[in-house]
């Protein structure tokens, strides 16, 4: 169990949230924003914790997060694009535009969010 984990004053957000979480649903997951964790995101059968970061406080955690990422024993990642947070959860990335799960399968949906995806 992570200890410290409680309700709390909602936090700032960082201004790159809104095209992961685009991204994310737009790829068919279910996206939850929290608070000491910035998104819980569903799919496949999956949780995964997801602390969206701006590349230049990447490394900069609250105590909360630290704990969470030291101690939390499911999928937890620190991501700063959509493209990240795609890839923590089991899809990927093509240059053609389209996001591919790891089994090879393409997703028939063109990118929604190109401002962070190269």
């Amino acid at each position: 169990m992570v200890e410290g984990l409680g309700v709390r004053r909602a936090a700032k957000r960082d201004a790159n949230e809104p095209g992961i979480v685009q991204a994310l649903e737009a790829a068919g997951c279910d996206v939850l924003r929290a608070t000491d964790v910035d998104l819980i995101v569903g799919r496949a059968n999956q949780n995964y914790l997801l602390e969206c970061k701006l590349p230049s406080e990447r490394k900069r955690l609250r105590p909360i997060q630290k704990r969470l990422r030291d101690q939390w024993r499911g999928q937890y990642a620190i991501v700063t694009t959509p493209e990240e947070a795609l890839r923590a959860v089991g899809l990927r990335y093509s240059a053609r535009g389209f996001y591919v799960r790891e089994d090879g399968v393409t997703l028939t949906w063109r990118v929604v969010c190109t401002d962070s995806v190269p």
